[in-house]
């Protein structure tokens, strides 16, 4: 877990339940838009350092809120007895994601990188960033439609 997603998840655990306040959908809409911002604004910013870092700070901060949102609603949302299944199985499906998620940009970065060159072209960060950006837009809209319901007993 990046350091921005590892603060994220601690201002979710130390905002005792910030999906108690906002609500659910709101929870994981706001992770969802703090990812995409991150990300689009890395767009623009990528040129030095300090501007980069406070970027991918965003990214990391909504990957950590939704991180935090979605352990949450896993165990919430089956039995009581079946809790470690729901973490498990959110647990298994974050893994999944990051490897297939880091399988994709090793892949675009892999095809655009010049025979002999140490870093690939530029275009493979922009389609990078703006594939990450786009994905958690597309988080946002579905998380649009999430209707929380009650835990089963």
């Amino acid at each position: 877990m990046s350091e921005p997603a590892e603060r994220g998840v601690e201002v979710g655990v130390l905002d005792t339940e910030p999906e108690a306040r906002l609500g659910d959908r709101a929870t994981l809409v706001t992770g969802s838009l703090l990812m995409a911002t991150g990300y689009l604004l890395t767009l623009g910013l990528h040129g030095s350092v300090a501007p980069y870092l406070i970027c991918q700070a965003v990214a990391g901060l909504g990957a950590g809120v939704l991180q935090q949102s979605t352990r949450t609603l896993a165990v919430e949302s089956v039995p009581r007895e079946q809790t470690a299944v729901g973490s498990g199985i959110n647990e298994l499906l974050i893994n999944v994601g990051g490897s297939l998620g880091a399988a994709c940009v090793l892949a675009v970065t892999a095809a655009s990188t010049p025979a002999g060159s140490v870093l690939p072209q530029y275009a493979a960060y922009a389609t990078c960033w703006s594939v990450c950006a786009a994905t958690a837009l597309a988080g946002a809209a579905v998380a649009l439609f999430y209707r929380s319901g009650a835990r089963t007993v």
